[in-house]
């Protein structure tokens, strides 16, 4: 259909009503913040040029902002430049692309620019994770393994943990930190994310332990809230999984 549309949608909507493509744009991709969030920091901390077109969307908590201008000029790109310099400045910690990078994408080629590896053990996002990053270019060189079980008791047989390692755990934490070690020990990767599976918390949330393992050998437990059922939940909490891969990746 881009013919058509090229050819004979766009030039009848200029006709009838004087519409044409934007000049230049500028897109910005948020994660771990919210549409409101980011619309309130563009009213008091950016200077947005007056004829710009503003378009945002809201997908599996990931936030995109388009700002478009009519023309393509030095004054047009320059506006534009502006506006990305106090995006980054005031809301710099929420952005993983100045285009249209995935979020998938900046995740494997962190890794692969530092010379990293990982692996994931999933339980609770139902081997989401390993979905999500599997069909991005170059993680064939990055992704070493990724276990997933309906249950934490059936990875780690999966994973073969020892029967009095596991009897030892005396808490959701202590089970998952015990994953993520037998994953790198099967892997030698040396990143390993491993995701518990779904509970209540003392808030009568439903949450669940992940546990990011260094590649020093350092473990590192979060609790990460689950929100809805579904795919919608599954969707939300691989995002959340990525945009807490990105920020240690830095």
């Amino acid at each position: 259909l881009e013919p058509m549309v090229r050819h004979e949608l766009i030039p009848y909507l200029n006709r009838r009503f004087g519409t044409h493509l934007p000049g230049c744009s500028l897109t910005v991709r948020f994660v771990g913040t919210g549409q409101s969030a980011i619309d309130q920091s563009l009213r008091e901390h950016v200077t947005l040029p007056a004829n710009v077109i503003l378009n945002s969307s809201f997908e599996g908590g990931r936030v995109d902002f388009t700002f478009a201008l009519p023309h393509d000029t030095p004054e047009d790109r320059a506006h534009l430049e502006s506006v990305k310099q106090q995006l980054v400045q005031h809301l710099g910690d929420y952005i993983y692309a100045l285009d249209d990078t995935s979020l998938e994408q900046v995740v494997v080629r962190r890794l692969a620019q530092q010379g990293l590896t990982l692996a994931l053990a999933e339980v609770g996002s139902g081997a989401g994770l390993a979905a999500s990053i599997e069909g991005e270019p170059g993680v064939e060189n990055v992704l070493l393994g990724a276990y997933t079980a309906p249950t934490e008791q059936r990875l780690r047989q999966l994973l073969r943990v020892p029967d009095e390692a596991w009897a030892k755990c005396a808490s959701a934490d202590e089970r998952v930190e015990l994953i993520a070690a037998a994953t790198a020990s099967a892997t030698r990767s040396a990143w390993v994310l491993a995701v518990g599976e779904p509970g209540l918390d003392v808030g009568k949330n439903r949450s669940l332990t992940v546990v990011f393992r260094l590649p020093d050998g350092r473990q590192e437990s979060q609790r990460l809230g689950v929100r809805g059922s579904g795919q919608l939940a599954r969707t939300s909490l691989v995002t959340q999984l990525l945009d807490q891969l990105r920020r240690r990746l830095r």
